[in-house]
């Protein structure tokens, strides 16, 4: 999840509440697309569509055993350098503050 999520109304009491829960949430700057890994086998992402006006996305599924291993190690990498829901939220209210 981006650092910009906690900015958005009601985002970090969403967050909030699913952590309380006992998920995991991590934080970093920027992703460069939206992820969802099924099954181990089954891809569902979406990218920026440059070509398209305002916020649109190009979503992709893609059903192979060979993608869905790489961009998992992918994901793995951007979790291991997110910082955690606390420290996100210091961040933000120091930034709030300046």
């Amino acid at each position: 999840m981006g650092s910009r999520s906690l900015t958005i109304r009601g985002a970090a009491e969403g967050v909030r509440r699913f952590v309380a829960a006992g998920e995991d949430a991590r934080f970093v700057k920027e992703l460069p697309i939206k992820l969802v890994i099924i099954d181990g086998r089954i891809v569902i992402f979406g990218m920026e569509d440059l070509v398209a006006a305002g916020n649109d996305l190009t979503v992709m599924v893609v059903e192979h055993p060979s993608l869905a291993p790489v961009l998992k190690t992918a994901f793995e990498a951007y979790w291991e350098r997110g910082i955690s829901f606390e420290e996100a939220r210091e961040l933000a209210a120091g930034k709030a503050a300046v």
